[in-house]
């Protein structure tokens, strides 16, 4: 599950969540609705800071692409562990160009 997430503005626009703990099945879909309501309430943008996450399994990965096919260009990865980015590079979504400047 993910233990935790906060948001926080951005300032100029948009919003930061930082996720904390292990993010997996147990809440993907009540992040996605949350992080999705910010958009859909007028953020132009949200930010995904992965810092805190010691672990993502594939539940964790599909939430983060599910966010990113419904909302293209509005949400970006920030600063991935690297237990997140271990994974993301694995499932191959961290290059190519199809992936470039989706996570930072």
């Amino acid at each position: 599950m993910v233990d935790g997430w906060s948001v926080e503005p951005l300032s100029g626009s948009g919003h930061r969540v930082v996720v904390t703990g292990e993010f997996d099945l147990a809440l993907e879909e009540m992040f996605v609705v949350a992080v999705a309501q910010l958009l859909d309430d007028g953020a132009p943008r949200v930010q995904l800071d992965l810092h805190g996450v010691e672990f993502i399994d594939s539940s964790g990965v599909r939430a983060l692409l599910r966010l990113r096919v419904h909302h293209p260009g509005r949400v970006t990865v920030s600063r991935a562990s690297d237990a997140v980015r271990r994974v993301l590079d694995i499932a191959g979504v961290t290059t190519g160009d199809v992936h470039e400047g989706w996570i930072r």
